[in-house]
């Protein structure tokens, strides 16, 4: 016998959890109709109604499962969508069972339609909207995420090897390695400029600054500490923490950061790092 419901591509939302959602919906429907077109011979009322129960379940599942999908997209018309879900699956609810047991042929063709309803009007209307959305916020995300990934690669490319992230800056180890312990604190602001920083921000960095100061003084023990900012220098707010030791020829000098410089292997900035995190 040839399918009821057939799923055809013009029904599919964009969603890949949804549209399989949808595609599970239609085989339920397909059930309904083997079971019609038995014409009820054979058929045990108690059969029916853990059928109808089943499809119940599921399609309460399936919205919940779309309406995690709106909330991690932040869908402006949720609470709309959610009301359409929950005025359907109160009339799913209140369907009157009695009738599977009465006449179960008239009742499963009820319930069809009621499924035929749900996937023709509120998934190609409801639904294929909710799919506009979440493409559009797919393609912006995916544009968000790029535009991180080359702030993280110009920023590895200047500044070092990333050590932890932060509330408002990365830490990073920075490549001239000359100093030990020598890192950088990058704000996540696109600003050169401290004072550009709002209150909350300026306070923020000065504390994780003191914090990564106090991790460094921990971790490699210098004998002093040199702080240096100039946002000329980096294009960005970048503030270099340089250990400074007495047994060096830089100690009691101002040692500003260099541009080019001999890089360690993999393995010894990976041993470094480590040092910083047992202290973080």
């Amino acid at each position: 016998m040839a399918d009821f419901f057939v799923w055809d591509d013009s029904y599919a939302v964009g969603i890949p959890i949804v549209d399989d959602q949808h595609k599970e919906l239609l085989k339920y429907g397909n059930r309904f109709s083997e079971l019609i077109a038995t014409g009820g011979v054979g058929l045990k009322s108690e059969e029916l109604e853990s059928e109808f129960q089943k499809f119940r379940e599921y399609l309460t599942f399936h919205f919940r499962s779309e309406e995690k999908v709106m909330e991690e997209i932040k869908y402006n018309n949720l609470g709309a969508h959610r009301r359409e879900h929950n005025a359907i699956l109160e009339k799913v609810a209140a369907y009157n069972t009695e009738k599977i047991k009465s006449d179960p042929v008239f009742a499963l063709t009820e319930i069809r339609s009621l499924l035929q309803s749900i996937l023709y009007d509120h998934v190609m209307e409801t639904d294929s909207a909710l799919g506009k959305a979440y493409r559009r916020y797919n393609k912006l995300f995916k544009h968000m995420e790029e535009a991180k990934r080359k702030i993280r690669e110009e920023n590895e490319r200047k500044f070092g090897v990333l050590i932890k992230e932060l509330d408002v800056a990365f830490c990073y180890l920075n490549w001239d390695q000359s100093q030990k312990g020598h890192c950088v604190i990058v704000s996540k602001e696109k600003t050169s400029n401290l004072v550009r920083l709002s209150t909350l921000e300026k306070n923020t960095l000065m504390a994780e600054l003191y914090r990564v100061m106090l991790i460094v003084q921990k971790s490699f023990k210098p004998d002093d500490l040199q702080v240096v900012y100039a946002g000329d220098i980096d294009g960005q707010l970048a503030i270099h923490i340089i250990p400074k030791y007495k047994d060096m020829e830089t100690f009691g000098q101002i040692t500003p950061p260099k541009t080019d410089c001999e890089k360690l292997s993999d393995e010894e900035y990976k041993k470094i790092i480590d040092q910083f995190l047992e202290n973080f």
